[in-house]
């Protein structure tokens, strides 16, 4: 997974530049490090301990992407005639919120790139 995506994403979406808005790599890095933690304490005694640092970061991460949604879904709802892309940034955005792992999150990511492209966003 690449980190930037993350970043340029946040990014595009709120037009903002780099460590505003949760657009920064490193927070997916993050993300990504305590992830490999909790996956491999499994079964020993800090898996407690870095699944719950692994679903605060999950959460942090979601929160700033579902932000990032809510801002381009403002933007475009100022579009006239343009139910698709409400719909389609309503579809991306449900899709992250559900997404269960980082993997899925950034699927959704790079996904939402076709249809921002699609529509100048």
């Amino acid at each position: 997974m690449d980190n930037t995506t993350y970043e340029f994403f946040i990014r595009r979406a709120w037009q903002c530049d780099r460590f505003e808005k949760g657009a920064n790599t490193d927070t997916w890095e993050s993300l990504l490090y305590k992830k490999y933690n909790f996956d491999s304490s499994i079964g020993t005694a800090t898996e407690i301990k870095n699944k719950a640092e692994y679903d605060k970061k999950f959460a942090e991460v979601k929160q700033y992407i579902d932000n990032a949604y809510n801002n381009l879904l403002y933007r475009a709802t100022k579009i006239n005639n343009n139910d698709d892309l409400v719909d389609a940034l309503l579809d991306l955005k449900t899709r992250a919120t559900n997404s269960d792992s980082p993997a899925n999150l950034y699927q959704t990511l790079k996904d939402s790139f076709e249809t921002l492209n699609n529509y100048n966003l």
